[in-house]
């Protein structure tokens, strides 16, 4: 969310001024908020999916999600639009708002979902050993013993 924050603030500043000084500072804001999303999103979609199978998956649907942003950006940033490229930076400032925004959800989600797994957890009345853990070990975050990384 911060890195989000960051690239809101970096695109902003390159749509709403025409000052230049002000313009590459927004770039770079943008560029330090925007890059640094792409390994994140990544490791926090794989470490939510519990299991080898679900991992890979969601990793390979991140990956394939995020590379159409190569495509979309011959799209979103035409020559005809320069020197400013505001509707570019618009649409690249309304995605980090919703990453902003769906981070801060998954976030109160998982958040909830650990706390009820506690619950259960406690509710047993004590830890699992790996002779429980055993039958269950391809269930992924199903299981009560898989924490959500927050």
């Amino acid at each position: 969310m911060v890195c989000s924050a960051v690239a809101i603030i970096g695109f902003l500043l390159l749509i709403a001024t025409t000052n230049p000084n002000a313009q590459y500072a927004g770039l770079f804001l943008a560029a330090a908020g925007g890059y640094p999303l792409i390994p994140i999103v990544v490791s926090w979609g794989t470490n939510n999916s519990g299991g080898s199978l679900k991992k890979g998956v969601a990793a390979a649907i991140i990956v394939s999600v995020g590379n159409a942003g190569g495509i979309l950006s011959s799209f979103i940033y035409p020559a005809t639009d320069k020197p400013r490229y505001i509707k570019g930076h618009a649409i690249c400032m309304s995605w980090n708002v919703m990453v902003f925004v769906l981070a801060g959800i998954m976030w109160f989600h998982l958040g909830r979902a650990n706390a009820k797994k506690d619950a259960r957890n406690t509710a047993r009345g004590h830890d699992w050993t790996a002779e429980e853990k055993k039958p269950f070990e391809d269930d992924g975050d199903d299981v009560d013993w898989f924490r959500y990384t927050l």
